[in-house]
């Protein structure tokens, strides 16, 4: 005769830990995974941060955040990185990979969001971009957790904000625009880069942005090509890939791309192609 438990209701005694997450979150993000220093990747995926090592393929998760993380940022040292979420008054956290311990947590000036964020040269400062009307910049000394200056960014959405190693400039881009900025007190004061020279157009989206340890700015744009700027103009432009540009990096061998068209290539600074690797053609798993 079946007979109903006295502890039917009561809380289980355990609980669910997480194991693995399969997958990342790429279909709105840019620069959502990226190498360590100490050669572990590090992505996102929902409202958890991953650290994945691929010797003992195992993870380590970061779960500082309240919502959604739609973008990251590694630091100079390799290790430490920034996270930023959606939601009103988003959190921008940073923390350290190896431990998974926050360092600095800022909020309260993004209202809906912040798409993207990146680290200076020397590390000590941090941009932000925001995901209200007017795309809100702003600019951190994240250690001590304070705004240091802000500014209104682009009418039209900003995908992409990265820092000038040579002179801690920045640089943002987005629909219809490539934008650079400096700082003036507590102020960014912005200005448009300059289409007008080195051929390419601004009627369309621009998704991507690197820039070098010397200062050489390159954009990846929705038609497949790749412009390289000097003195804020368009210096240089090639057209890459069939369709858009997605991820841009400068390495040791030069600057990669990465395109919707599956295909990774790797190019000189003067934007002369060296060498394409099809994604499509190659094995995973």
């Amino acid at each position: 005769v079946w007979r109903y438990q006295d502890d039917a209701d009561d809380q289980p005694n355990g609980g669910l830990q997480m194991e693995f997450i399969y997958g990342f979150r790429a279909h709105d993000t840019r620069n959502g995974a990226q190498y360590t220093g100490l050669g572990e990747i590090v992505m996102i995926a929902g409202a958890t941060a991953v650290v994945y090592s691929p010797i003992q393929h195992s993870q380590r998760f970061f779960n500082g955040h309240t919502d959604d993380v739609i973008c990251q940022a590694l630091h100079p040292d390799m290790v430490t990185v920034a996270t930023g979420q959606v939601g009103k008054k988003a959190l921008l956290c940073v923390w350290d990979t190896r431990t998974m311990q926050t360092l600095s947590q800022m909020r309260g000036f993004h209202d809906h969001g912040i798409c993207a964020v990146g680290f200076n040269g020397k590390g000590n400062l941090l941009v932000s971009v925001g995901m209200d009307g007017d795309h809100s910049i702003a600019l951190w000394n994240w250690q001590k957790g304070a705004k240091v200056a802000s500014a209104t960014g682009h009418s039209r959405r900003i995908f992409s904000v990265a820092f000038n190693p040579s002179d801690d400039s920045i640089i943002t881009c987005g629909i219809q625009h490539v934008k650079f900025w400096t700082v003036t007190g507590r102020l960014l004061r912005g200005k448009t880069g300059d289409f007008s020279t080195g051929g390419g157009t601004k009627e369309q989206a621009f998704l991507s942005l690197t820039v070098s340890k010397k200062g050489r700015i390159f954009t990846g744009s929705e038609q497949g090509e790749i412009y390289r700027w000097k003195n804020m103009a368009v210096d240089s432009m090639v057209l890459a890939h069939e369709g858009p540009v997605f991820a841009l990096w400068v390495c040791r061998d030069g600057l990669c791309s990465g395109g919707k068209d599956g295909k990774v290539s790797i190019w000189s600074l003067s934007l002369n192609h060296l060498v394409d690797f099809d994604m499509r053609s190659q094995s995973v798993g």
